[in-house]
């Protein structure tokens, strides 16, 4: 591990200068730069420690340059200008002489116009301000805290609420266009950011894409509320390739089964990384993270103490380390030793196993015994289920089989077997409509465009006697060869349709069509209720021998569609439609 004691150590000319401040006083870093850039050349380098105990003020801008300023820590302290020198280039003529800077606790205070200057500066801020202390070996930022001002909302015209609205806008243009950022800390062994509420995917994400990292061996992220492992540390080896520790304790982690392994065998003397997810929040431990933590060659994977919950779900976790011959948890030249501990967790759920090792645990103190009785039942019961769903289908379909044909028919347009084609294409009609001219408006306005001009499916052709008579020939003459020249013949029966002479001699033509065919030329469309007494007797006759339909069906235009057709698949016939489609 990379300390102060450690470099102090390599540093034989180093002058420690300890500062506390306690007084409400602003010290100023410029001050100490001043003394240090009147040194002689050969004067020993510094290490400066900064404490305030939560009170000391003390100004110090990013990123912190001096000559001759070695280590540098800060405690507790109330930061003030720390985005002073964001965009002044004279602070590249210090050199950058920082190896070692911790931070803990520090309060970063950050005024209005500190806030609109920093994020309307962009791209302009120098190399120095956008990547800090490069040449640092610990980076350590620990619990920090930044305080905003204040602003007043109460009138949308105030001058605060324009000032807030600026720096809104120029964040916003501060994150589309900030360019990529190149920064290579090639000496940098442990990066600190424990104990932060103030890191995120954001802030990690920027930390790996705009940054080098050759060196790093520790990566500390512990404390820091982080609920996942961020996407791109589970590609930790692609990023930092000598890294041997990350630090994700004391979060609220639940998932870690896609960390990768970029396991270079051809590679001597490979260090083990750690990822130490202790004191997290993982409650189980599926097979196949198991499976993937094995093959893990230079990866160890620590979740001692977490609240693993020993439900049905750990059952093969359990029987993998079990088994006898486990190479996982019992040969060393395999694992070498990184996951014998798995043999020793103990369960934090439910309550009566609380405390007692995984490994000891029966598959029904883990409460398996129902699903184990289900799985060894289950092929049974499918088979049950299966029978009893084939029974009612084909009851549903026996009970329903009309309705199921026609249906099948007319909303999907599949024909059924068994049921016989109809070749009546040289008819000039599919149908002549039989009615009383007291019933015309539903006939032209409801079943003529119905029909006729359908949302979809193929139209059909009807002959209306008011429309397609021949005019001059005799009623009965137009009414003989409507009826021979149609497929079929829609009577519309109402009361108005039995009170009309010319609607019984349609209905007596159609009915001897019928006869001659020898088919069911007749489709009766009933278009009320009317007692048997006031028909017929042929017509009687034709109710109960005949399949009729009811306006008032919710299937009507279905069976009256269905009855109509050639039982071939219906098309389009129509040339202009024909023509729509090309």
């Amino acid at each position: 591990m990379i300390t102060s004691d450690t470099l102090y150590e390599q540093d034989e000319h180093l002058y420690e200068l300890d500062c506390p401040f306690r007084s409400s006083k602003l010290w100023d870093f410029g001050t100490f730069r001043q003394m240090t850039s009147q040194l002689p050349d050969f004067s020993y380098n510094i290490a400066l420690n900064i404490s305030c105990n939560h009170t000391g003020k003390i100004s110090l801008p990013w990123p912190m340059r001096a000559s001759r300023l070695r280590f540098l820590t800060v405690d507790k302290c109330h930061i003030y200008n720390y985005s002073a020198e964001f965009v002044d280039e004279s602070i590249l003529s210090i050199p950058d002489s920082l190896r070692y800077f911790k931070f803990i606790d520090p309060i970063i205070h950050q005024t209005l116009s500190g806030l609109i200057r920093e994020y309307q500066m962009g791209n302009n801020r120098s190399h120095a301000a956008k990547c800090g202390p490069e040449k640092v070996y610990y980076w350590g930022l620990q619990n920090i805290t930044y305080i905003f001002p204040r602003f007043s909302l109460r009138a949308s015209n105030s001058s605060q609420f324009k000032m807030l609205r600026t720096v809104a806008k120029a964040y916003l243009g501060k994150t589309k266009k900030e360019s990529k950022i190149n920064c290579v800390y090639e000496n940098l062994k442990v990066y600190d950011h424990s104990r932060s509420n103030s890191i995120g995917k954001d802030t990690i994400r920027r930390m790996v894409r705009e940054g080098k990292y050759p060196e790093l061996l520790v990566f500390n992220l512990s404390r820091t509320n982080v609920l996942e492992i961020p996407e791109l540390l589970q590609d930790w080896r692609l990023y930092f390739p000598k890294l041997m520790y990350l630090d994700l304790r004391y979060n609220n982690i639940k998932d870690f089964r896609f960390i990768v392994d970029y396991d270079d065998s051809d590679k001597k003397n490979k260090s083990v990384g750690v990822i130490d997810l202790r004191n997290n929040n993982i409650t189980s431990i599926s097979y196949r993270t198991l499976r993937s933590m094995r093959h893990h060659g230079s990866l160890k994977v620590d979740i001692r103490d977490n609240p693993i919950s020993c439900v049905c779900e750990m059952r093969e976790f359990v029987h993998y380390l079990k088994k006898p011959n486990n190479n996982f948890t019992l040969n060393a030249h395999v694992t070498g030793n990184k996951y014998l501990y798995l043999r020793d967790l103990t369960c934090a759920n439910p309550p009566h196993v609380r405390g007692r090792r995984i490994l000891s645990l029966s598959d029904r103190e883990l409460g398996c015994e129902k699903e184990i009785s289900f799985i060894e039942e289950g092929p049974v019961i499918a088979l049950s289920f299966i029978i009893i769903l084939v029974l009612c289908t084909a009851f549903l379909f026996i009970r329903y089989r009309e309705e199921i044909t026609i249906l099948a028919f007319t909303r999907l347009n599949i024909i059924l077997p068994c049921h016989a084609t109809e070749h009546d294409d040289a008819k000039k009609y599919d149908a002549f409509v039989a009615y009383s001219q007291y019933d015309a408006v539903w006939v032209v306005n409801t079943l003529r465009r119905r029909l006729e001009n359908p949302d979809n499916g193929a139209p059909f052709k009807l002959c209306l006697h008011h429309r397609d008579f021949e005019v001059g020939a005799a009623i009965f003459d137009n009414i003989m060869s409507s009826v021979k020249n149609s497929r079929h013949t829609i009577l519309v029966l109402s009361r108005n349709f039995l009170q009309s002479e010319w609607c019984i001699m349609e209905f007596r033509t159609a009915f001897h069509q019928s006869l001659l065919e020898r088919k069911k030329h007749l489709i009766i469309a009933l278009l009320e209720d009317i007692p048997e007494e006031e028909m017929d007797l042929d017509l009687k006759r034709c109710l109960k021998t005949l399949t009729y339909v009811e306006a008032g069906d919710h299937l009507f235009w279905d069976k009256l569609i269905y009855a109509l057709s050639s039982k071939k698949r219906r098309t389009r016939k129509n040339d202009d439609v024909v023509g729509e489609l090309v």
